[in-house]
């Protein structure tokens, strides 16, 4: 949560001016990601720590907008979201079949024969990006690097959450 909320393209012009996804914007923005149903990942329990629950507005004028999101229990949740939701991308990796996103398969051979080869680990990262269809600042993709080039084989997986969480996913 720190690195989210203290996170310098979070407080860019850019960002100001967007609008901050409402949860449901939110959580149909990382089943789309994934590739995934509603159906299938069941998330919307979890909608209600977000700030809001579907068909049960908090008064006749509807939810708020923009910075009624934007909160510490709320981020918090946004983030349990996203572990549930990249629960279901990885369910599978972990018997050989792969990471299962919008646009295809990553398969777990596949990350652990990079070894500790940078340059494929900064490539790997763009591969997710891409095969979830999202675009991430040079700040972002820069974080993502980092961790993909530092981390253990096995933490790789762990991308698909931070990317989750990442500010541009946050807002619209």
């Amino acid at each position: 949560m720190r690195a989210l909320l203290t996170h310098s393209e979070f407080y860019s012009n850019a960002v100001r001016r967007g609008l901050v996804r409402a949860p449901v914007d939110y959580l149909v923005a990382l089943l789309s990601a994934a590739g995934l149903r509603a159906s299938v990942a069941n998330p919307f329990w979890l909608q209600e720590g977000m700030g809001q629950r579907l068909l049960f507005p908090p008064n006749v004028s509807g939810w708020g907008h923009n910075g009624y999101y934007v909160s510490a229990s709320a981020f918090g949740q946004r983030a349990a979201v996203a572990r549930h939701v990249a629960h279901y991308v990885l369910a599978d990796y972990w018997l050989g079949t792969g990471m299962r996103l919008a646009r295809g398969v990553i398969s777990r051979s596949e990350v652990e024969a990079l070894g500790t080869d940078s340059a494929a680990r900064r490539a790997l990262v763009g591969r997710i990006l891409d095969l979830m269809g999202i675009t991430v600042g040079s700040v972002t993709r820069a974080a993502l690097d980092e961790f993909a080039v530092n981390a253990q084989w096995f933490e790789l997986t762990d991308l698909v959450e931070l990317i989750f969480v990442s500010p541009e996913m946050n807002v619209a």
